[in-house]
């Protein structure tokens, strides 16, 4: 019935294809293409006709038709930014999550254009280098800063991936990027933060550390440092021991921290000897504390002394004068006893 309906046509077109579908003997739907050619033979017209079992084709289109549906749901409602660049920089594609991150109502403000429109001048050769790497097949990551039609500027971390043709070719660099604006403001005052914290402790005279359980540094302030000889930086992750000869005095610092941690409990320690680098000794007073985590296992050792050398030395001072102030009384009274007996020898005598 088709093929007599569109007779005429196919005289005109000599060809025609249509899909169709057929009954088997075994009763199954067949899903065929048909193919349908027009002949002129010996002044008679005739028609082939060339069936093919698309079935398989049917089922990978439908397939494909729920895999780019999934995939569409997926792009529009995916709440980070979805984008494809092409490798000469030109916006191909963004997910609404993405307009909106950069500050467009409508994607004609930003698909066709260039994408370095929308980053930070200052971190553009960066992008730009990532942006190569990938295009030319490696994946790659980058925190870098946009800025939004509107001005704004935000920080975002983005993970790219080359996109490939059937050939194997990179057609584009599909990436997705995760606003992290608040985490660099928190890391930023924490780092503000930081910087106070250490200028306040590193203006302290009196000793201010802090160790783990392995006996490494993980805080210390200038007054550590110079003790040592060294600097901050190059005393955080050693020990007293990489610092300090005096095997008697590491062991002591190392027992006392211990019984800090063993016990949880706050320990004053009225005297403890310190040698320096030249060979100096000095006196500390320390309070060790213990420092807990939110599961209240003791992780750290925390401790502030006060430097009382010239305390200890002045002590020494004032005992050596009593020494010396009770030989001269001893002295005298010996002196005195000796010209008591000289005169009572003489009064003997007259």
């Amino acid at each position: 019935e088709i093929w007599s309906a569109h007779w005429e046509e196919l005289k005109q077109k000599k060809s025609m294809t249509f899909e169709s579908k057929h009954w088997s003997k075994t009763g199954r739907v067949l899903d065929t293409e048909v193919t349908i050619n027009f002949l002129y033979y010996e002044g008679s017209e005739y028609n082939c006709a060339i069936m093919r079992d698309i079935g398989e084709r049917k089922q990978a289109n439908a397939a494909l038709r729920v895999s780019e549906d999934r995939f569409r749901s997926i792009f529009q409602n995916e709440p980070e930014c979805v984008k494809a660049v092409a490798p000469d920089g030109t916006l191909l594609v963004m997910n609404p999550a993405g307009l909106i991150m950069v500050g467009a109502r409508f994607e004609e403000e930003v698909i066709g254009k260039s994408i370095l429109s929308l980053i930070y001048p200052d971190d553009r050769s960066a992008f730009q280098k990532l942006h190569q790497g990938v295009c030319s097949g490696e994946s790659g990551s980058l925190q870098f800063r946009i800025k939004s039609l509107q001005a704004e500027v935000r920080w975002v971390d983005t993970h790219s991936v080359p996109l490939r043709d059937a050939a194997g070719g990179v057609t584009a660099a599909l990436s997705i990027a995760c606003d992290i604006t608040a985490r660099k403001q928190a890391e930023e005052a924490l780092r503000r933060s930081h910087d106070f914290l250490r200028q306040v402790i590193d203006i302290v005279p009196n000793f201010i550390f802090a160790k783990d359980r392995a006996g490494r540094f993980t805080l210390v302030n200038k007054a550590v440092a110079e003790a040592y000889g060294t600097t901050v930086d190059q005393l955080i992750g050693k020990t007293d021991s990489d610092f300090n000869a005096n095997p008697e005095e590491v062991k002591f610092f190392w027992q006392k921290d211990s019984e800090v941690m063993d016990s949880l409990q706050e320990r004053f320690i009225p005297e403890e000897v310190i040698t320096d680098p030249t060979g100096n000794k000095r006196w500390l007073q320390t309070v060790k504390r213990p420092i807990l985590d939110e599961q209240g296992r003791v992780i750290m050792v925390l401790g502030a002394a006060t430097d009382i050398t010239d305390r200890k030395r002045m002590e020494e001072t004032l005992r050596q004068r009593e020494r010396d102030l009770r030989a001269a009384l001893q002295e005298r009274e010996r002196i005195s006893q000796d010209l008591h007996d000289g005169i009572l020898q003489s009064l003997f005598a007259v």
